[in-house]
């Protein structure tokens, strides 16, 4: 049986998930989604009437502007939905892999909110193509970084006589 001792910098990994995944998923990620709303809603009040998610023109539709716009909504709102797809699974990893590195956990949990941010950021402002660009990625090396050390620790705890990551914090 493995005894469970929170260690005292569990409270980054805290601060992390709580206070930067939530201003990143709602007020910043969010915050691009409302302004890409408010933009296509000005001038096309009903372009994109809530509950809907995506914005939709007819194919045969030859506004430009309305195409645009309705274009850069549905790129905002995809760059927010990615946030929404990995953060559960971000979230557990990092309960789970901070109890066993909580330095470590808070280093690629800050990597993982800033790469989400720039991802998102640049999927609403360029588009798809541009969603990887700068700093875009670096949220997939937080993610799959928490993915890999957690599997690892799980190896560890199933086979004590494994010590792999002894050297991380």
């Amino acid at each position: 049986m493995v005894a469970l001792d929170i260690p005292a910098s569990f409270g980054y990994v805290i601060i992390i998930n709580i206070c930067l995944s939530g201003l990143n998923n709602f007020l910043l990620l969010g915050g691009l989604v409302m302004k890409a709303r408010a933009a296509a809603r000005k001038d096309y009040a009903h372009l994109i009437d809530y509950p809907m998610m995506q914005a939709y023109v007819d194919p045969t539709d030859k506004d430009t502007k309305k195409r645009e716009l309705a274009f850069k909504f549905n790129s905002a709102q995809r760059g927010h939905y990615n946030a929404v797809e990995t953060i559960g699974n971000f979230l557990a990893m990092s309960i789970v892999v901070g109890l066993f590195h909580p330095i470590t956990t808070a280093v690629l949990g800050a990597v993982w909110n800033v790469g989400t941010y720039v991802y998102a950021k640049n999927y609403a402002e360029n588009g798809p193509k541009s969603r990887y660009s700068g700093l875009g990625g670096l949220g997939r090396l937080g993610f799959f970084g928490l993915f890999l050390i957690g599997v690892i620790t799980g190896v560890e705890l199933a086979f004590p006589q494994i010590n792999l990551l002894a050297f991380l914090p």
